[in-house]
């Protein structure tokens, strides 16, 4: 059978003293004992500490059973704390020593009843009425147990003796902490002298009395000193130090008998409770020897003169002198290893250091370089050095690699008495670097824990080195590389130099090429850059258009307005002699090795002028042709018509009159035909009647002719239209034509023309309900009626109105012409 014990560290009275007991009683019932040595449980708000990681090690180490001493890794936090660490091997039983944990079967000790037998020797007894304790950390459940009775025993002889005063302190379990806390109390109170100081354990009362000495007021040298816990140096120091002792020894051995019985299934309780005996010496203020007796009788005073306390003198001397060599032993290995920068060196010195403190069974385990950082225990290692009943292991320079759960399966032997096994961590900061497996005498431990310190830091240096070492191969093999990698981009380079010098030359005569067929060009182009819009290049027609060469760094946007990439606008260029009118198109293009745009500019001035005039010989075209219907062929139809129903008149045979009257008919017709024509081509009625009446007869006109539903909306007041001259012929002519190409093209059944008014311009609107633009596309008898003569003369008027002519599909089909005028100022 195997069992685990969990602790902190055996290098202190507490701890040794309960791995004592459980050690006996393993090896009286013939079990073996692995004892792992970790550290304090972290609080919710403190981060891990990397020693923790070893009480993952229950579940390699093929344990049946676990004992957990909880008042030893548990002191600023709860006892829950425990749990987690359970949660690892919940498989297997588990006991709790010295903290009372939930769920877990738990062995603690009565503080409450020596503590109160030490408050009514004080205070009853002695007769002290100003008390002062020294407690433990906050949450400590030990020290709040003791705080509890000393504050509840104040309470209660108060009743009697209102004078009673006392205080409380906070602190670590030290004796230098501890007397760090009593010199301070005496600087914050110099007028307070506390008849008795009450410590929480026994170090912390070894503080005290140090702080005591050094005053020089007797009052404080008359303080009395009480402790707890009853270590070997209570008895002789002076004054020899009342104290309680705890069955520690006894606790450890029902501990393991507990588990066993755990696990051989058999019936436990799930707490069990040990009594405490209060021993009462001449620390306070007791000067007669009286026997120590179980709690209810008087208690007992020991004097560090007697037989006994002579023998307990010599034997801390004499472990004194053998400690103080150890220690020696220690410095030594410590400092020797200061300069062991391998691992063959390092485990030279600590076969040294082992063959003197006659260590028998040690194992030194490392884990690998990427579980340095980890925050859970690895299950691999490597086993570096091991002995064994005086042989030795010697794995090579690289150690034998294995599992956690191999090692203990192979190396751990049962033997007899069955040994106790001994775990400790190596950390350095926060790189967890391995750990120590060994058995050794009780005094050792302490010793073990303190090696583990410098053989930590060698290790750590060690790797360093290595790391170092690996990492300047690294970089030596990488240099090498990179040198060979740089011939060969230099060579390249050399060879894209004369590439590129080549292609340089190419390019400039390329450039002299586009530049001399640019500045040919009578179209005027600006190359520029699309975020600055810089000028990196512009034409001799470019030059004419401003009047001027572009300065160095000159942008294109302080011209004109710059369009994006691919866009074409008109808008305003500025010139030495004042602004024109241009159309700007832009295109990428890749200029000098740079992503570049490419602006050709179209100066709208001239075209202006060319589309007014052909617009005005039109014009004069249409009133001319118009004129020449109205005064001649009109008048010659109007007398042909005359002179035959003058004929007709004449005819004796009716047969013949009727024909010749017929033809008079149709010659009437066609002269109503032809005035209607010369009225459209010249509306002489527009400039007396006005746009509004003139288009409405537009639409009766082509209502009639065509018996389409045609209707002229006006939303103007006559009196608020106040159209140019020009604007109006040019406003009629677009409506003309749009309606012609509606009846012409769109097969509508309805068509409206609208004269409408907005917020800074006027509007004239032509709407039809005919097939649309689509269907226009497609109608197979329709060449070209998209963008025909009269569309682009419908343009060139509204480009002479100032706006744009805009022609849409409606929704349900048909289509929407549109066209604006500003207002003028």
């Amino acid at each position: 059978m195997r069992i685990g014990l969990l602790l902190r560290y055996l290098n202190e009275h507490y701890q040794l003293t309960l791995f004592r007991g459980v050690m006996k009683e393993a090896r009286r019932s013939g079990i073996e004992l692995v004892c792992i040595q970790g550290g304090l449980l972290p609080s919710k708000a403190d981060a891990p500490r990397p020693e923790n990681i070893l009480f993952d090690l229950p579940a390699h180490a093929g344990l049946d059973g676990v004992l957990i001493l909880s008042s030893a890794i548990v002191q600023r936090s709860s006892a829950s704390a425990v749990l987690p660490v359970v949660a690892n091997f919940r498989s297997v039983p588990c006991v709790s020593i010295g903290l009372r944990v939930e769920g877990l079967t738990s062995i603690i000790v009565r503080n409450r009843r020596s503590m109160q037998a030490i408050m009514d020797h004080l205070i009853a007894e002695h007769g002290y009425r100003s008390l002062l304790l020294l407690a433990g950390p906050h949450s400590h459940h030990d020290s709040a147990a003791r705080e509890g009775v000393f504050r509840a025993s104040v309470a209660r002889y108060a009743v009697l003796h209102p004078e009673i005063r006392s205080w409380v302190e906070y602190g670590e379990f030290t004796d230098d902490v501890a007397c760090a806390i009593v010199q301070e109390f005496i600087r914050a109170h110099p007028d307070v002298h506390p008849d008795v100081i009450v410590a929480a354990n026994d170090n912390m009362a070894i503080g005290a009395l140090n702080a005591l000495r050094l005053q020089d007021d007797p009052r404080w040298l008359r303080c009395a000193v009480t402790g707890f816990d009853d270590i070997p140096e209570a008895a002789v120091e002076v004054p020899a130090l009342t104290s309680v002792r705890q069955p520690l020894e006894e606790m450890g051995q029902s501990a393991v008998r507990t588990l066993v019985s755990m696990i051989r299934h058999d019936p436990v309780r799930k707490l069990y409770r040990i009594d405490t005996v209060p021993v009462i010496r001449e620390s306070c203020g007791c000067a007669r020897k009286v026997p120590v007796g179980p709690i209810g009788e008087p208690a007992g005073v020991q004097s560090p003169g007697s037989d006994r306390g002579t023998r307990q003198i010599e034997l801390i001397l004499r472990k004194n002198l053998q400690s103080e060599r150890r220690l020696w032993a220690i410095n030594d290995f410590g400092q020797n290893l200061i300069g062991e920068l391998t691992l063959d060196g390092i485990v030279n010195r600590l076969r040294t250091s082992l063959n003197r403190m006659n260590v028998s069974v040690f194992y030194l385990l490392l884990f690998e370089t990427e579980s340095q950082h980890a925050t859970r225990l690895p299950s691999h290692c490597r086993l570096v050095y091991g002995r064994k009943e005086g042989e030795e292991i010697m794995p090579g320079p690289v150690g034998v690699q294995m599992t956690l759960n191999d090692f203990f399966r192979i190396y751990p032997a049962m033997g007899e008495p069955a040994p106790a096994f001994c775990i400790h961590g190596l950390h350095s900061g926060n790189d967890q670097m391995g750990l120590i497996a060994y058995e050794a005498e009780d005094w050792a431990h302490a010793y073990m824990s303190a090696i583990a310190i410098p053989l930590s830091d060698a290790i750590k240096r060690m790797r360093i080195l290595e790391e170092r070492s690996h990492r300047a191969e690294s970089l030596e093999r990488e240099v090498e590389k990179r040198t060979g990698d740089l011939q060969k981009i230099n060579l390249m380079l050399r060879k894209e130099v004369d590439r590129r010098k080549l292609a340089e030359v190419e390019l400039r005569r390329h450039r002299s090429n586009l530049e001399g067929i640019l500045d040919a060009m009578p179209i005027p182009v600006a190359v520029f850059l699309p975020d600055s819009s810089l000028i990196r290049y512009s034409n001799k027609a470019f030059a004419n258009l401003a009047g001027r060469e572009p300065g160095a760094g000159e942008a294109l946007s302080t011209f004109m307005v710059v369009p994006e990439i691919g866009d074409e606008i008109e808008t305003a260029f500025g010139t030495s002699g004042g602004t024109l009118r241009v159309l700007v198109h832009t295109a990428p293009i890749r200029f000098e090795g740079a992503d570049c745009v490419i602006a050709g500019l179209l100066d709208l001035s001239r075209q202006k002028d060319l589309e007014r005039d052909v617009l005005k010989i039109s014009e004069f075209e249409r009133r001319r042709f118009g004129l020449d219907l109205h005064d001649d062929i009109c008048q010659r139809l109007a007398g042909i018509s005359i002179f035959g129903k003058t004929i007709s008149s004449r005819l004796a045979a009716p047969a013949e009159a009727a024909l010749v009257e017929e033809l008079s008919a149709m010659i009437g017709e066609t002269l109503k035909l032809t005035r209607g024509y010369a009225h459209g081509l010249f509306p002489v009625e527009l400039q007396d009647l006005g746009l509004a009446t003139v288009l409405r007869e537009l639409c009766e006109q082509t209502g009639k002719q065509t018996g389409l539903s045609c209707h002229f909306e006006c939303g103007i007041q006559t009196e608020e239209i106040s159209f140019t001259a020009d604007q109006e012929i040019h406003l009629y002519r677009i409506a003309q034509e749009a309606v012609q190409n509606a009846v012409r093209h769109a097969r509508p059944r309805s068509i409206i023309v609208r004269l409408a008014r907005a917020e800074g311009f006027d509007e004239l609107e032509i709407v039809d309900d005919g097939i649309g633009i689509a269907g226009k596309r497609s109608d197979p008898m329709d060449e070209g009626s998209l963008e025909g003569i009269g569309m682009r003369t419908m343009r060139y008027r509204a480009s002479q109105l100032g706006s744009s002519l805009f022609v849409t599909e409606t929704p349900r089909g048909g289509t929407t012409l549109r066209v604006t005028v500003p207002w003028t100022k």
